[in-house]
């Protein structure tokens, strides 16, 4: 299925059809707005408890955020900004 994004003006564009320039700016949308992929929240699913009640409930309220802003498109737009060997920070 092709990753669509939809443009601040409502129209949808493909993410293989953005130019260079907004592939990068709607990643740093993403980054800015606190999103992560779903590689991110994939990584927390299997992670183990940590032990002790504070460390705990730390990793609780982590994993409540991660789960809370995962992206869709997250995890797209970062891999096409490496297919074309863009720089990402």
């Amino acid at each position: 299925m092709e990753a669509v994004w939809r443009m601040r003006n409502g129209q949808d564009i493909s993410v293989c059809a953005m130019d260079d320039r907004h592939l990068m700016n709607a990643f740093a949308l993403l980054k800015r707005k606190g999103y992560v992929g779903a590689r991110t929240a994939e990584f927390y699913a299997g992670c183990s408890e940590p032990h002790g009640e504070a460390a705990l409930d730390a990793f609780y309220h982590e994993c409540d955020y991660i789960f809370g802003h995962t992206h869709p498109l997250y995890d797209v737009l970062e891999d096409e900004i490496k297919r074309r060997g863009l720089v990402t920070t």
